[in-house]
């Protein structure tokens, strides 16, 4: 049996680490570095997060579920699960594009083949999950179908982010949720008629960001 985890070191480690990937990127930090923010120790900060992987993807959980919630509270696009699922996925990539520091940390990690394939993989399968049945094809095909529409979306933002250019991120996941919708049974018209239709607004997307950088402590 495993030694009780200290929960108030643990969220500490876990809100330095967070500022530090949002301000610094995931190179520069280290658990040296989230050690010492936290007057803890590296073997400390290992103990709780084996591998740098480990942080990451707690971060990325922590994110999507500060999202959820702040989307529920506000009561934002629940018309349906793609409302929601569309909602979600833009005010998630808002977040991570908030400012130049934000952007330098998704850049690093979307260029990384082995994080870029967590994060997608821990990504679709979150969506998988907020989707309910019935659905017009098997799961197999409806998770490579969001698979394929997730990494060429990631794909084109990494190119954006090079190149310095603005991303309309409610277009381009827009095509994710047409996808999706499609192998619900609705047709291309039909879904691209939705997801024109059930934007977000700048004041939304800027509500939601505000409240989730507030509750990771960002």
């Amino acid at each position: 049996m495993g030694r009780p985890r200290n929960e108030e070191l643990y969220s500490t480690l876990k809100r330095n680490a967070y500022q530090q990937f949002m301000r610094n990127g995931y190179a520069e930090t280290t658990y040296q570095s989230v050690a010492d923010a936290s007057d803890s120790y590296r073997t400390i900060v290992q103990n709780y997060f084996p591998s740098k992987k480990d942080l990451l993807m707690t971060f990325f959980e922590d994110m999507m579920a500060s999202v959820h919630k702040a989307v529920r509270d506000e009561g934002f696009h629940q018309e349906n699960d793609f409302d929601l699922f569309y909602c979600i996925g833009v005010s998630s990539f808002a977040f991570l594009l908030k400012d130049a520091s934000a952007k330098h940390f998704l850049q690093e990690f979307i260029a990384s083949r082995d994080l870029s394939e967590e994060t997608l993989d821990f990504e679709v399968q979150w969506g998988m999950r907020l989707l309910e049945p019935p659905r017009s094809v098997a799961e197999t095909q409806l998770e490579e179908d969001i698979m394929v529409a997730m990494g060429g979306f990631y794909t084109l933002l990494y190119k954006y982010l090079k190149q310095g250019r603005p991303f309309d991120l409610g277009t381009h996941f827009g095509k994710i949720i047409c996808v999706t919708m499609q192998d619900y049974g609705y047709s291309y018209e039909e879904a691209q008629t939705f997801v024109k239709t059930h934007c977000m607004t700048d004041d939304e997307i800027k509500l939601i960001v505000d409240k989730v950088s507030e509750d990771l402590g960002l």
